[in-house]
């Protein structure tokens, strides 16, 4: 082997000290970016779950204008649910809250916390609905807050 063929091999190769330096600033790197990417998917999640309750509260809205009757979303926090219940399909002598019919369903994320301050959402025929105040929250304590004043049933997300 010649001279000038062993510098170029040597040439080739990496050493020790250069690949410890790579790998120490890419565990930084991954250090800091990590929390930072973590935070960002837990916000998308709490954006995600509180724009599947705005659609689904603008969705019992608009039934109840198109169908000309009341509709409702009930909030049952101990079973981690909410859903867009109907009474109209019923017969008159079954109105109990019991027997509504479920139009669609949602589950409650284990992560995101949701606070109402009323147990139920009613929309009128006219678009109207009762004053309601929906705060839903992760563990880093980010809070989305749907809300409507009631007098025009816009749904409101902040």
């Amino acid at each position: 082997m010649t001279l000038k063929e062993k510098t170029q091999k040597e040439k080739a190769c990496f050493t020790l000290l250069e690949l410890i330096l790579v790998i120490a600033i890419i565990s930084i790197l991954l250090g800091t970016t990590f929390p930072l990417i973590n935070k960002k998917v837990k916000s998308a999640a709490l954006k995600s779950f509180a724009d599947e309750v705005f659609f689904l509260l603008d969705y019992a809205r608009s039934r109840a204008i198109l169908n000309n009757h009341q509709t409702e979303i009930v909030f049952e926090f101990d079973q981690g649910i909410l859903y867009l219940a109907d009474s109209s399909l019923k017969p008159p002598n079954q109105q109990e809250s019991e027997d509504l019919d479920i139009i669609k369903k949602i589950y409650i994320p284990e992560k995101i916390n949701i606070e109402s301050d009323n147990s139920r959402v009613i929309f009128f025929p006219d678009g109207t609905s009762v004053e309601f105040n929906i705060a839903i929250s992760n563990k880093d304590k980010s809070i989305l807050q749907i809300s409507s004043d009631g007098f025009d049933g816009r749904i409101k997300i902040q």
